[in-house]
């Protein structure tokens, strides 16, 4: 791979490996290999659903990382193992989520070192801080805020990647309707459903309204509509699966219900909600305002904002049963951000060096800044 030759890339890849190694270790050692037990990390948690589904012979459909991370322990009921087998396979997730990153950001850029550099800094973005009492902490990063990026949730650093390619490649291709296309990405809707469905409920109904929208452009309208068709009836089979495995029939999983209170569960973690969009939309607003005339033209950043709008709407206005307090309908708003993030940061590299960069690279070093602090001050503190 060219990449390879890119000192750049290497230098950014060695740093986000280790920083991915030393976080998820440290999730654990917090949680279960020290005699002090804090309630931070999703990722300890999921190795005992590990543990669980083995004991009763059924693993839920919710994510197919439960049987990922048991088959490459080699069916292993250790806790240890299945533990440093998770460390090592989410390492390898965020990697590739950062070589992806790369791949789309370089496109049509020769700034190596610019590309590698915001590649790098985007793996550790976070919402802006802000000091305002928050019910948790004190400092106010993740918590209340639609985080860019997430490093305690096992199975959504697992399905990350395969959000990012669906989203690139469905976008780029949704003209296209060829026989190819629409099986590579049935492909990814399905891999990317069975990962985490949260980011494919926002994402869908956007890609079916533009799918339909050319449609009715296009000399082949049947054949086109039955093509797309049988995506979205595959996506609906599978997330029927899902639901009816996950919350009706199995022994891990509390049986849940899903209704309607806005606002409900995020004034639970934000005392200031429109503080928070802003605090977690800061970067992609920006480049937003002062491009608009440039930026209306830009597919990618119209659909990605198209995307956040309706997942920050579904955990605004949603709810799930009994377990509402742990807010599982934001997990999809976080995966958009951070694609809205990318195609911002791909859009950006690509501008003169005027008044404008200058102070969108700023707000984008905020973001970073706040992650390094996120970190420095004890990584994973919500």
């Amino acid at each position: 791979m060219k990449y390879i030759k890119n000192k750049f890339f290497i230098i950014g890849l060695v740093i986000v490996l280790a920083v991915s190694i030393g976080v998820f270790y440290e999730s654990f050692y917090h949680q279960v290999w020290s005699e002090h037990i804090y309630g931070v990390s999703d990722v300890p948690l999921h190795v005992n659903f590990i543990i669980k589904s083995e004991k009763v012979g059924a693993f839920p459909l919710y994510s197919i990382w439960f049987y990922l991370v048991y088959i490459i322990s080699f069916m292993s009921n250790s806790y240890k193992i299945l533990a440093y087998t998770s460390i090592v396979l989410l390492s390898v997730f965020v990697i590739f989520k950062y070589l992806i990153t790369y791949i789309i950001i370089s496109d049509g850029s020769n700034k190596k070192w610019l590309v590698a550099t915001v590649s790098t800094l985007m793996i550790f973005a976070m919402p802006i801080i802000s000091f305002f009492n928050s019910p948790r902490r004190y400092t106010h990063i993740y918590l209340g805020n639609i985080s860019p990026n997430i490093w305690h949730n096992s199975t959504l650093i697992f399905a990350m990647p395969f959000y990012i390619m669906l989203f690139s490649y469905s976008i780029n291709k949704i003209l296209s309707f060829r026989n190819k296309d629409i099986i590579i990405i049935a492909t990814l809707f399905m891999v990317a459903t069975l990962c985490k469905p949260n980011f494919i409920l926002a994402f869908a109904p956007v890609f079916f309204i533009v799918s339909f929208w050319y449609i009715l452009f296009n000399e082949r309208k049947t054949i086109n509509i039955c093509k797309v068709s049988t995506i979205g009836i595959c996506i609906c089979a599978i997330l029927l699966i899902q639901f009816i495995s996950t919350f009706m029939h199995n022994e891990i999983f509390p049986k849940v219900s899903t209704g309607i209170a806005p606002l409900k569960v995020w004034s639970l973690y934000s005392p200031h909600i429109l503080l928070s969009c802003l605090l977690s939309f800061t970067f992609p607003v920006s480049v937003t305002l002062l491009y608009m005339t440039k930026v209306i033209y830009e597919k990618e950043i119209l659909l990605s904002w198209l995307t956040v709008f309706i997942a920050t709407m579904m955990f605004a206005v949603f709810i799930q049963y009994p377990d509402w307090q742990s807010a599982n309908f934001v997990w999809g708003a976080i995966a958009a951000n951070y694609i809205l993030f990318v195609y911002c940061v791909k859009f950006l590299i690509n501008q003169k060096i005027d008044y404008k960069s200058i102070v969108c690279y700023m707000i984008f070093i905020m973001h970073f800044i706040s992650g390094f602090i996120f970190f420095k001050n004890y990584s994973l503190t919500f």
